[in-house]
């Protein structure tokens, strides 16, 4: 799934230097398929996700889950439309669904 290419492989980057992640996702089958040990991008083998639960990473499709974080990185599609520009209504929207559940200092 295209939409996910950027935000697994940034994950478990900060987990290999030892940062705790929880990864948001909106498909529970797909958070299910992460926190049971698996993956869903074929260059990923699943012992990076196993290993990567030791420094804590998990995966939620909690949206309050977001007002305990420290930093959100948000990775969403932003194909190309018409004329080669981005189309940057995945960003607006996500910002849209996540602002309720931000707080200052974030």
């Amino acid at each position: 799934m295209s939409r996910r290419y950027a935000g697994l492989p940034l994950a478990l980057l900060y987990t290999e230097e030892q940062f705790p992640v929880i990864g948001f996702d909106i498909d529970q089958q797909e958070v299910e398929t992460l926190n049971s040990g698996g993956k869903y991008i074929d260059r990923i083998p699943p012992t990076q996700v196993q290993a990567a639960a030791s420094p804590g990473f998990c995966a939620t499709a909690d949206f309050s889950s977001l007002t305990n974080i420290d930093a959100i990185i948000n990775c969403v599609p932003t194909p190309l439309i018409e004329y080669r520009e981005l189309d940057l209504s995945f960003i607006e929207n996500a910002a849209k669904v996540i602002a309720p559940y931000l707080r200052a200092g974030q």
